[in-house]
């Protein structure tokens, strides 16, 4: 094979790997938000498309920890919430307290939901 057909032969891969890679990202942008939106509920109305294909990804990634429940669920847990703490913070406070796996994805969750900033201590 000589050059000039070298060369046609690498353009020739590098087109279909440009088309794969974009059929991937169309997937991605598709299914990533379905799925989530079938495991954890309807996403915000205040996240765009992109933000819903991010943070449901995100959830996606972190779903054993925010559906599994937490070994010995059923046992009461007193906790309490100071006065004017952000979502981040009760997080931490409940993954600390053994309530939830893990306050990262509790914190998406909320941000996914919406109700990150309806959280109120």
């Amino acid at each position: 094979m000589n050059s000039s057909g070298f060369g046609k032969s690498v353009i020739v891969l590098l087109l279909i790997i440009l088309c794969i890679s974009s059929l991937m990202l169309v997937w991605a942008l598709v299914s990533i938000p379905r799925q989530a939106e079938q495991r954890f509920g309807a996403p915000s109305e205040n996240l765009s498309k992109l933000d819903q294909m991010w943070y449901g990804g995100q959830l996606l990634w972190y779903e054993e920890d925010l559906l599994t429940p937490v070994a010995n669920a059923t046992d009461v847990k007193e906790f309490e919430v100071r006065a004017g703490a952000s979502a981040n913070e009760v997080g931490l406070q409940l993954e600390k307290a053994g309530v939830i796996r893990n306050a990262d994805a509790f914190r998406l969750f909320l941000i996914y939901a919406g109700l990150d900033t309806g959280l109120q201590a």
